[in-house]
């Protein structure tokens, strides 16, 4: 959703790179203090514990990935998914419906990304 309507040239550089994954958390981390909602904080931590886990299964080939795990994943793209779809700002409901706004905003203004975060 991020890569499809902030289309930055400063940002899409991180989608090729070693960082996506902690750029999309520091992203969601500064959305959420732009719109005033923990929501995409939780997200954020979550992205993190999901991608801990698939670290996990990936480089620790002396631990065993366990039932417990695969729920745990499971759990977590579910409240992903919940969070991102219930995130609200100014009578707009969903994170991509949210960057859209955003966008559409900042374009009335100058500035198509003004409202987007800075990292």
């Amino acid at each position: 959703m991020i890569y499809n309507i902030d289309e930055r040239e400063e940002i899409k550089k991180y989608y090729f790179s070693g960082l996506i994954h902690k750029f999309i958390r520091l992203y969601l981390f500064n959305l959420s203090k732009i719109i005033n909602d923990r929501k995409l904080i939780r997200v954020a931590n979550k992205l993190k514990k999901l991608h801990d886990l698939r670290k996990k299964s990936d480089y620790n080939v002396d631990i065993k990935i366990n039932i417990n795990d695969v729920e745990d994943a499971k759990k977590y793209v579910e409240d992903i998914l919940y969070l991102l779809n219930t995130v609200e700002f100014q009578n707009v409901k969903g994170f991509e419906n949210i960057l859209k706004h955003l966008k559409e905003r900042g374009k009335e203004e100058g500035d198509e990304y003004k409202y987007f975060p800075r990292v």
